[in-house]
């Protein structure tokens, strides 16, 4: 982590665990999600073909939150409406 100082910063799904462990609130979650920049996850590619690996990116951790009951119908439509609106890559 010393070689990365971004590794101290909290991604998505620790942002979400935060609230749901109740050390944040709700507010402080959303307006640190509403902030973020996601990647989007791919399929893996070697020399432009397809494999069958999937790499993730931060906005499979606001899908996996959601379908697991830590975001409400409501705040994921917010990220998603944000991200609509923001361009994802």
């Amino acid at each position: 982590m010393a070689d990365d100082p971004t590794q101290l910063n909290a991604k998505p799904a620790e942002i979400i665990d935060q609230r749901t462990a109740g050390i944040i609130t709700t507010e402080e979650m959303m307006k640190q999600l509403l902030g973020w920049r996601y990647s989007v996850g791919q399929v893996a590619r070697i020399d432009g073909v397809a494999t069958d690996a999937y790499i993730t990116g931060d906005w499979d951790s606001i899908e996996t939150a959601f379908y697991g009951g830590q975001l409400t119908d409501e705040e994921f439509q917010r990220l998603a409406d944000r991200q609509l609106h923001a361009g994802l890559p």
